[in-house]
């Protein structure tokens, strides 16, 4: 698929998201997120930079985006036989200088913050290089079962 749109087998630039979705009272891991007021579970997801997905990891919502993201990259790093990628694009969740240092540290890679400019102009914006985490979790809701 990377080669048909041009680009290289391997990705360059990684980027990270999560999304809390509601679930019913089946059985399974659930949690309330209270920043998004929703009871269920979270999404935790890495993506390349056309929006494919590389790691997709599910937990309950009350799950913390970081502790999300330090499940998902070491999956991202060995499915690209732990060749480095170089840039981690994320939004405002994942500004901890921690993370950061974990990201360098861990992975070797450089984390970008992309600031959140839908609530200054009050309406979505996409943000370069971050919106193809939201088109994937568009993806995976149009094609659930």
């Amino acid at each position: 698929m990377r080669n048909a749109a041009g680009r290289s087998r391997l990705p360059s630039i990684v980027v990270i998201d999560s999304q809390s979705v509601k679930t019913g009272k089946m059985g399974g891991e659930r949690g309330y997120n209270g920043g998004k007021r929703v009871k269920g579970r979270k999404r935790h997801i890495a993506t390349d930079s056309l929006g494919l997905p590389l790691a997709i990891s599910v937990t309950a919502a009350n799950v913390h985006d970081l502790r999300g993201a330090k499940r998902v990259l070491p999956q991202v790093r060995k499915l690209l036989l732990r060749r480095s990628f170089k840039k981690i694009h994320a939004d405002g969740a994942y500004v901890a200088q921690t993370f950061k240092d974990w990201a360098k540290e861990k992975i070797d890679a450089v984390v970008r913050i992309s600031k959140n400019l839908a609530q200054k102009f009050k309406q979505f914006v996409p943000v370069s290089q971050r919106w193809v985490a939201e088109r994937t979790f568009s993806w995976i809701y149009d094609f659930r079962v």
